[in-house]
């Protein structure tokens, strides 16, 4: 299913929210924080619909469970990056380059395993080049 384009009145009524960050043509960014409270008031039972209703965001955009999937969607996030994650735009973010240029004294446990794997297939490749280049 195509997504309709928000008409200028549209996208101007959304960024009125303190909630909303940024407004495309057919999607909308909302802050961390208002990410964070609605999977928290899922959690207690409190209906999608009704998290955005809180916060004011046009019912409008609730066509097709809206609410619902990008709740689902957020809580996916936490579960797998945790909540300190939202503070950072990730799409279309290409995380080997961070890990890469990241100095080692700033990376965690679990970034520093990830800078070892990328290096070693990085010289697992180096050394199949080099075999290919001698015969």
């Amino acid at each position: 299913m195509k997504k309709e384009k928000f008409s200028l009145e549209q996208k101007q009524e959304l960024l009125q929210n303190s909630n909303i960050i940024k407004v495309n043509d057919r999607s909308v960014e909302y802050s961390p924080e208002f990410k964070i409270y609605a999977v928290e008031r899922q959690k207690l039972g409190v209906s999608p619909k009704a998290i955005f209703s809180e916060k004011n965001i046009p019912e409008w955009l609730n066509k097709f469970e809206y609410a619902r999937y990008c709740i689902k969607r957020w809580k996916k996030i936490i579960k797998r990056d945790g909540k300190s994650n939202f503070k950072f735009n990730k799409r279309g973010y290409n995380n080997s380059y961070t890990i890469k240029n990241k100095p080692l004294s700033e990376m965690n446990s679990e970034e520093l395993m990830a800078r070892i794997a990328y290096l070693e297939v990085e010289n697992d490749f180096l050394k199949k080049l080099k075999a290919l280049e001698t015969i």
